[in-house]
């Protein structure tokens, strides 16, 4: 959660698997002016649907262990809205791996703390809010 700041200490926030932008429509909503925000992803296509909803905002597309670029100046917080929760071709391991490395570089150049969502096995199916078996993970500095 990021509390409310005096526009002056806007928090910094680098959105890892941004899509369209679907985080800063929320913010935005919200009415919160005190989050400076920045996207990055892998897909283009994804990108330019952000672009065109959100053209003010820095979107970047590449790969954050390739984009010296988006650590400086540190986000306080980076979140990853999804891109532990469906590993496609790889193996369990090398996701565990991926999801590792990803979280080590966050917490690394972050100021404040990290959000990811993961999946889970071990859900009460019967008490899940909207059938997804995932849950989110806070991590602060």
């Amino acid at each position: 959660m990021i509390r409310s700041a005096p526009a002056a200490e806007a928090k910094r926030l680098l959105d890892v698997g941004c899509g369209t932008g679907r985080l800063l429509d929320a913010i935005k909503t919200s009415n919160r002016k005190d989050i400076d925000y920045r996207g990055v992803d892998l897909s283009p296509a994804l990108l330019e649907a952000a672009k065109k909803k959100h053209p003010e905002v820095e979107f970047i597309c590449g790969d954050p262990f390739d984009l010296d670029e988006i650590w400086s100046p540190a986000p306080d917080y980076v979140v990853f809205g999804g891109i532990f929760t469906c590993r496609l071709q790889m193996s369990q391991e090398q996701m565990t791996d991926y999801m590792v490395r990803m979280l080590r570089l966050a917490f690394a150049h972050c100021c404040r703390g990290i959000v990811f969502n993961v999946m889970s096995a071990h859900v009460d199916w019967q008490r899940a809010d909207y059938g997804l078996y995932e849950y989110a993970v806070y991590v602060y500095k």
